[in-house]
């Protein structure tokens, strides 16, 4: 099996130059290239394992071929460069670099070592290069007074400043938060934070129930639930009363309803009793109207 190798830094980088000198080189050796490997935008200094090359070294075995453009592209530190000629060596994979004009036919040639070293710590150098060139320039621009990063007010609260009363229009209309999302290009963690920051008006939707009868599970809630829909004005006296689910589970026992106490936890979840049951037991009683109500219960249950 022939491979071809080939990667660059950045995906403004292109792959067919180094193609082309791949297949010349291939066409001069006698060689068709069967399958080529590309890292786009991958650093020459991440592990072999974290790119494709990294499946493609697993794969090769004896009698195949690998030929790059140049040593560097295989990685761009010394002691990696040697880990991976060497395990090629090992399974008996030829190596060909293009620009280097190194093969691993000479494997215990002395020369050849040192020239593998020689390009690799070339190829190391240049990279520490750049980066120390990059960062030379990076502090320059700071001290002439360019500002890196995101411009400010391009994001968060501040992109939606101004927009006060248009957002609250569209909550007082009902909109979702999954509409505001769109609508604003924001997510919705930056929409609550300004609706915080600014005191806007924003009451949260509960979600109605949403029986899947095809679960065995949530038939058998629903199920439940129609048990306790009939005995519900009993439910919230026991709840005045500061009785437990279990309580409430002997109370409707004695109704002819048999339930257990996370069945009434549920029902409380879904009917919107829970937050009031909860207040109650910590001892605050005089929500009971705000809490009931939002469950739809008529005044003369609430006698």
């Amino acid at each position: 099996m022939v491979y071809g190798y080939v990667r660059v830094s950045t995906d403004k980088q292109d792959t067919e130059g180094q193609k082309i000198g791949i297949v010349e080189k291939a066409h001069k050796l006698g060689y068709e290239i069967e399958e080529w490997i590309s890292d786009d935008g991958v650093s020459g200094v991440k592990e072999p394992g974290k790119r494709k090359l990294g499946r493609l070294l697993k794969k090769v075995k004896s009698g195949d071929v690998l030929i790059i453009s140049e040593l560097s592209r295989l990685g761009r530190s010394v002691f990696m460069l040697f880990r991976i000629v060497e395990h090629c060596m090992d399974v008996g994979c030829t190596v060909y670099s293009v620009k280097d004009s190194f093969d691993t036919y000479k494997k215990g040639d002395l020369v050849g070592t040192i020239l593998l070293f020689a390009f690799g710590i070339s190829a190391q150098i240049e990279r520490d290069m750049i980066v120390k060139r990059t960062l030379e320039g990076i502090e320059r621009r700071k001290r002439e007074g360019v500002i890196f990063g995101r411009p400010v007010g391009s994001s968060g609260p501040r992109k939606l400043d101004g927009k006060e009363k248009l957002l609250q229009k569209y909550i007082d209309a009902g909109s979702r938060m999954s509409t505001l999302e769109r609508r604003f290009k924001v997510n919705r963690a930056t929409i609550l934070l300004f609706i915080r920051e600014k005191g806007l008006t924003y009451i949260p939707k509960k979600k109605t129930p949403s029986w899947n009868l095809k679960n065995p599970i949530h038939l058998k809630s629903k199920e439940n639930d129609e048990k306790i829909k009939p005995h519900k004005r009993l439910i919230i006296n026991l709840i005045d009363e500061g009785k437990t689910q279990t309580d409430m589970m002997k109370a409707l026992s004695e109704k002819g309803v048999v339930v257990t106490p996370s069945n009434i936890t549920a029902y409380m979840r879904r009917h919107n009793l829970l937050d009031y049951y909860r207040k109650t037991h910590a001892g605050i009683r005089k929500d009971r109207n705000k809490y009931c109500n939002r469950s739809k219960v008529s005044e003369s249950e609430l006698v």
